[in-house]
């Protein structure tokens, strides 16, 4: 029964997005159209030798760098609670929630074509920075790109989790949570350089948001000015695994809060 709705999940994400085979062309020219943007953006309002000399490399480089980085952990914070929500819609969570499977895994399986999606974006997104325009990325630097992506996934996967967990409870906060991945993507530094903030700001993009560590490290990674290292990359791992196992913890209290009050799950 799982397999079945995960299967007309994908096929109904595939049909959202791809509605005909017309679609397939618009969804490439619109990501060509985007680099089109912003390499001639960059070629013409920033000198590349001014902005080498500031963050070690091109305009146009730091912004595909920083988009390519937060894609998918910005597509995670709001995508369970919209996964949740469709599910209320349609008349599927409450047979989720006693399917014996858990309600976390089933919700993580069901949004997981969304994320398929996604990563078709980043993958057609470097192939053409790389092909059609002036992005470069050296095997070490794609490597520990992928690697930092990785370590990283269950912590924005747990931060998705709780974010799901507290819209389950109050019954609305999608919509904050779609405009609050909007916000924490320019904070992190995607479209300019964090030294235009004070230091203290800088500290507490930096320190205290995942998304900023994430993509400082990228960017110190790609610039040479850091190297990965075994205790780095496991610390960073299991720092990352107890938020996820936080996150997958608060969607079944989220549940349990409200039967202990008695009340339904409702969305608005």
């Amino acid at each position: 029964m799982i397999l079945t709705l995960l299967q007309y999940t994908f096929l109904k994400e595939l049909k959202n997005n791809f509605f005909s085979k017309w679609s397939y062309l618009t969804f490439i020219l619109a990501d060509l159209g985007s680099l089109f943007v912003y390499f001639y953006t960059a070629k013409a309002f920033i000198p590349k030798s001014d902005f080498s000399a500031q963050v070690g490399g091109d305009y146009f480089s730091f912004i595909v760098l920083g988009e390519l980085t937060l894609l998918i952990p910005v597509t995670l914070l709001s995508l369970y609670s919209q996964q949740i929500k469709q599910c209320y819609f349609n008349g599927t969570l409450d047979l989720l929630r006693v399917s014996g499977r858990g309600i976390e895994k089933n919700i993580i399986s069901l949004a997981t074509p969304k994320l398929l999606i996604v990563l078709v974006k980043i993958i057609i997104t470097f192939l053409f920075a790389i092909l059609l325009f002036d992005f470069h990325m050296p095997l070490k630097v794609s490597f520990g790109f992928l690697v930092l992506q990785l370590i990283s996934l269950p912590c924005f996967l747990g931060i998705g989790l709780a974010a799901a967990a507290v819209v389950i409870y109050f019954g609305r906060g999608d919509k904050a949570l779609v405009v609050a991945s909007n916000f924490l993507t320019v904070l992190a530094g995607v479209y300019f350089p964090l030294t235009v903030f004070s230091e203290n700001i800088q500290s507490i993009l930096v320190n205290f948001s995942p998304f900023g560590l994430l993509l400082n490290t990228v960017r110190e990674l790609s610039t040479g000015n850091l190297s990965l290292e075994t205790n780095m990359v496991f610390i960073y791992f299991l720092v990352s695994l107890v938020i996820f196992l936080l996150g997958y913890a608060s969607i079944g209290i989220s549940f349990k809060l409200l039967m202990k009050k008695k009340k339904a799950v409702v969305f608005t």
